[in-house]
């Protein structure tokens, strides 16, 4: 699993690293209304939802998913560094930290699901698909991801 962890995090980095190189002349002021704890869970979940099942994709989607997202922390973090300074968007982004991490772990497992499904098809191996850690993994991946939908709610929107 610690290979897939570290893989799914070069990943993100990369996304973030790409979107925060793009010029913000594209940004616009947006009204993004009100949210519940509900709604924000819901986005959160979904990217998990789609990083997990993305490996039945071999991987294609949980990759691309995560690169996705931390393009959207890049590219938000350059457009606001314009204009708050650095300790101000550090203060705000830290409850979404947590968020990350269940960001990267979700595309770890979709990752161990690509492995195993790729051993199967193409190489016709019995490999054991670790069912135990994999529970353990997707346990704290959904606690991470319902905790940050808290923090986020009550501590950056108050």
């Amino acid at each position: 699993m610690r290979i897939a962890i570290l893989f799914a995090t070069l990943m993100y980095i990369i996304g973030v690293v790409i979107g925060f190189q793009i010029d913000p002349v594209l940004a616009e002021p947006v009204n993004t209304g009100s949210f519940t704890v509900w709604d924000i869970a819901k986005n959160n979940f979904s990217v998990v939802t789609i990083n997990i099942a993305g490996g039945m994709s071999f991987g294609v989607i949980s990759v691309v998913n995560t690169i996705y997202n931390g393009f959207i922390l890049g590219y938000s973090l350059s457009v606001v560094s314009d204009y708050i300074a650095w300790d101000l968007i550090f203060r705000h982004f830290l409850p979404h930290s947590i968020e990350i991490i269940g960001i990267i772990l979700s595309c770890a497992l979709g990752l161990k699901i690509a492995f195993f499904v790729f051993n199967i098809i193409f190489i016709k191996g019995a490999i054991e698909f670790k069912q135990m850690e994999f529970t353990i993994y997707l346990i704290v991946t959904i606690f991470i991801i319902a905790l940050a939908a808290i923090l986020e709610f009550y501590i950056s929107m108050s």
